[in-house]
C-alpha cells in the first residue's frame, strides 16, 4: 500500500484532493479504515484468501480515526454545493502545492494542498466580490486575508478548504 511508503498525512492531504476535486470520490479497499493490506478486486474466499479487506483494522485507534477522518470529508462535500457541482479553476500555487477555486451553488470556495514533507506559503488571488474566508476543513494549515489575496501557510502536507 501506497501509505507505508508515504505515511498517514500525505494519505491525509491525498484523500482531501480526492474529495474536494470534481468527479467522485473514490475510496479503494479499506482505505477508509487505513488498512494497509495486500489487496486485489479479485480476492474472495476461495481465491486470494490473502487479499481480503483486514476489517478488524477499523477497531484500531489509526483505524478510527481514519474512518472518522473520510466521514469529515464525505459530510464537507455533501453540505457545500460548490464541491459537488461546481466548477473547478486552478489557482496558481508553486511548486509541491495544489491550489483550486470551486464555484457552484451559490458557493466560492478556495482548496489548498501540499503533497511535500516541507511547508509552502502561498499568495491565492481572490476572485471579485468574495467576502471573509471561513474555514471548512483544515489540518496543519492557516489562512488569513491580504488585500486581494488569500495568505495559506501549509506545514508538511498540510490543507485547508475555505469558504468566501
Amino acid at each position: 500500500r501506497i501509505e507505508d511508503r508515504i505515511g498517514a498525512q500525505a494519505v491525509e492531504a491525498c484523500l482531501t484532493l480526492n474529495f474536494t476535486l470534481d468527479g467522485v470520490p473514490f475510496l479503494y479497499n479499506g482505505y477508509e479504515i487505513g488498512d494497509n493490506g495486500l489487496h486485489s478486486i479479485y480476492g474472495n474466499r476461495f481465491y486470494g484468501k490473502t487479499f481480503l479487506i483486514h476489517w478488524h483494522r477499523a477497531l484500531t485507534t489509526a483505524g478510527r480515526e481514519r474512518l472518522e477522518f473520510v466521514r469529515g470529508l464525505a459530510s464537507l462535500r455533501h453540505s457545500h454545493p460548490a464541491l459537488s457541482e461546481g466548477s473547478v479553476t486552478w489557482l496558481a500555487a508553486g511548486e509541491g502545492a495544489l491550489a483550486f477555486l470551486r464555484q457552484g451553488g451559490g458557493q466560492n470556495m478556495v482548496i489548498a494542498v501540499t503533497l511535500r514533507a516541507d511547508p509552502a506559503s502561498l499568495s491565492l488571488a481572490l476572485p471579485p466580490a468574495c467576502g471573509e474566508p471561513v474555514t471548512a476543513w483544515c489540518k496543519r494549515a492557516a489562512c488569513r486575508v491580504a488585500g486581494q489575496h488569500l495568505q495559506v501557510d501549509l506545514d508538511a502536507y498540510g490543507f485547508l478548504a475555505v469558504e468566501l
